[in-house]
Parts: structure tokens; sequence; C-alpha cells
């Protein structure tokens, strides 16, 4: 059976069954290979990825695991010493209050 070479290919990726839509994923589509290439993996990027193929002649799909191992050390939940922290804006020292010893106001009318 002859089948035209331009035939319509709607190619769509899926993670974890719902539609890829992250903004650091590429997609190449060709008629004979699909690419998706993440540039910068995270432990939340492990998944199962599908690619599901659709044509006038009807759907077809594949899928593969992908599983990341952060390699970095995550500092949540780490003391961090404090003199490597600068701070954000400088205070003014705490002045110790006035006046204890002074009696207090008394309002008249």
């Amino acid at each position: 059976m002859n089948y035209p070479d331009a035939v319509d290919l709607v190619g769509h990726w899926l993670k974890d069954g719902i539609p890829l839509m992250a903004p650091d994923c590429r997609t190449q589509m060709d008629q004979h290979s699909a690419t998706l290439t993440i540039e910068e993996t995270f432990g939340d990027d492990s998944a199962v990825y599908t690619f599901r193929l659709t044509t006038p002649f009807g759907e077809a799909e594949t899928h593969g695991s992908l599983m990341v191992s952060e390699t970095h050390k995550s500092v949540i939940g780490e003391s961090i010493d404090e003199e490597v922290i600068a701070p954000l804006r400088q205070t003014r020292p705490q002045l110790p209050p006035v006046g204890l010893d002074e009696e207090a106001p008394r309002f008249t009318k």
C-alpha cells in the first residue's frame, strides 16, 4: 500500500501522563525520531516520559523512565555558619530605655 510522503504528524511529550510544558525542555521531531532535551535536570525531573504520535491513520506511543540522582549537597535543614551570611541591611544599635526610674505620666482633664 502506498502512503503519501507528507503525512500530518503530531507529536506530544508527557511527563507521568501529564502534557510536558516545562520551559527548560526542548523537543525535536522528524519523520524518523523524536528527541526531548532537558537543559538542567533535578530530582523532581525523575518520571516516566511518554512520546505520543498522532497521524491520520491512528496513534502510537512509547515510554521511557528517567531517574535523576542529584549530586550537589543540599543545605536545607542544615545549620549555616552565621559569619558567612551577610546582613541585608544595617540596623541601629538598640539603646537602653530612658527614664525607667521616673514617675509614670499622669493625665488630667
